[in-house]
């Protein structure tokens, strides 16, 4: 029993001459995308897209006033300390904020920020006498020698 071409998923290897001039002319095939064609075209929209997400982070980032401004390299700077604290050996975490583009994101670093600065060792504040006391022999004794 024979499969016609269009019963199956590929054609035979003999064709009949009413197949083959059925089959679109080679330009024609050309012109249609292969689907390694439309994924790796689809993968660079979708890697475009992310890539204009990431920028739209650090500009957001910039525009901040908690974070961003003049305040940015501070920042930044606190926020890869509190990292660098944190992070294993091998930098996984680094590295995945990195390549992923979420190191750019302004709560991640609002978060890291914040570690920071909970980190920070405190500082001490050198007042004045307050709180000190008068020698014994003045409280005990005073308005006794005038």
């Amino acid at each position: 029993m024979e499969a016609s071409a269009s019963s199956t998923l590929f054609a035979p290897a003999e064709q009949s001459a009413a197949v083959q001039e059925s089959q679109p002319s080679q330009p024609a095939r050309e012109a249609a995308a292969s689907p390694q064609e439309i994924l790796l075209a689809e993968q660079n929209r979708q890697q475009a897209a992310w890539n204009a997400q990431v920028e739209r982070w650090r500009e957001e980032i910039s525009s901040d006033p908690e974070l961003g401004g003049e305040r940015l390299n501070g920042t930044v700077a606190r926020a890869q300390n509190a990292l660098n604290r944190f992070d294993s050996e091998d930098r996984f975490i680094a590295s995945l904020l990195q390549e992923s583009g979420y190191g750019n994101h302004p709560q991640v670093l609002r978060f890291f920020t914040r570690i920071a600065d909970s980190l920070a060792e405190d500082s001490f504040s050198a007042g004045g006498r307050g709180g000190i006391l008068p020698p014994l022999e003045e409280r005990m004794y005073a308005g006794w020698g005038r």
